[in-house]
């Protein structure tokens, strides 16, 4: 039983001579064989956030729609809440992270639905690390969530000419709703 890794990229010799026996008392006959072991290669590259949805400066995002984020390659599931911070107005909110796609995109769900109107900004940092322990690259993006439109007041969508105008003239003003 070896008590140590085998060094990589080396030629191993195994020996057996004839003074090996087994339980009988026989003598092996004399052994030998040659391997090399594969070239290690070590991750150092650290990985990054390929794609976020909803995009990067994306408007009228809906109220109950979860963050996604793909990475290129799989990150360490241990270490994605750490990783990402997500804020509303400037405030940071909890959420549930849910890795997906092998540990290459994950989720976060607001514990509440996005308020209305409000910018949504994720940020990832260095506490999120791959397989190999190499931490991310640091991303940010942001999103504006659709705002309430049965809260918003009425508002002038369109008018007629307002000026050199005869004085039984037809004038017009068009609403962004219809009004009582």
């Amino acid at each position: 039983t070896l008590s140590a890794a085998l060094p990589a990229g080396k030629v191993i010799s195994v020996v057996a001579t004839s003074d090996v026996r087994d339980l009988a008392g026989n003598h092996l006959d004399e052994f030998v064989s040659l391997f090399t072991t594969s070239p290690q290669t070590l991750d150092t590259t650290r990985p990054s956030v390929s794609a976020v949805y909803p995009g990067n400066g994306a408007n009228n995002v809906a109220s109950d729609r979860s963050i996604v984020v793909y990475t290129n390659e799989a990150m360490d599931e241990t270490t994605l809440a750490a990783g990402i911070n997500v804020s509303v107005n400037g405030v940071l909110v909890p959420g549930t992270v849910t890795p997906e796609l092998g540990n290459r995109a994950f989720l976060f769900r607001p514990d509440d639905e996005w308020p209305a109107g409000s910018l949504v900004q994720l940020f990832i940092d260095a506490n999120m690390q791959d397989l190999a322990g190499n931490p991310i690259n640091g991303f940010q993006s942001s999103f504006r969530v659709q705002a309430d439109t049965v809260a918003q007041a009425p508002y002038v969508v369109a008018r007629g000419a307002t000026s050199n105008l005869p004085s039984n003239a037809v004038f017009y003003v068009r609403f962004s709703e219809p009004l009582d």
